[in-house]
């Protein structure tokens, strides 16, 4: 198993009036059971934060 595992999060709005946050992400993870490389793709999220 490689320790190179690789991903990106992108940050697309940042509201800081409204505390919303957006953006897009990638990445790879591994199944721990088996070592199988699981492929994330085309993940978004849009999200209220708090300071």
């Amino acid at each position: 198993m490689s320790n190179n595992i690789t991903g990106e999060i992108t940050i697309n709005k940042l509201d800081e009036t409204k505390s919303i946050i957006s953006g897009t992400f990638w990445f790879d993870a591994v199944r721990l059971s088996d070592g199988k490389i699981i492929k994330i793709r085309s993940g978004r999220f849009d999200m209220q934060y708090t300071v």
